[in-house]
């Protein structure tokens, strides 16, 4: 899950989405639900993981900044992790 969230933090810092904040920081979304699936871990033994971020929405707001997206992550060919709507924010430092 750190992997994925590290990709949106990646993508919110290439479209400078904290320009508008005098000291920008990330944080939890408060009172979102998402939706999470596993089935599997990566272990020591794999060779290869893979992720993808899908944004399905960018809200803006006075006080912060709501990526939402859709994600996956796989260990070689098996899916091992489906979340919907996970939610990061950009605010106020």
């Amino acid at each position: 899950i750190e992997s994925i969230i590290q990709a949106m933090q990646t993508y919110a810092l290439h479209l400078d989405l904290g320009k508008t904040f005098k000291n920008p920081r990330f944080a939890q979304a408060i009172n979102h639900q998402i939706t999470w699936k596993y089935r599997g871990q990566i272990t020591p033994e794999n060779n290869l993981m893979s992720l993808e971020v899908h944004i399905s929405k960018i809200q803006i707001e006075p006080e912060k900044i709501t990526i939402i997206g859709d994600a996956s992550l796989w260990k070689e060919d098996l899916r091992i992790y489906e979340i919907k709507d996970l939610a990061l924010c950009l605010v106020e430092g």
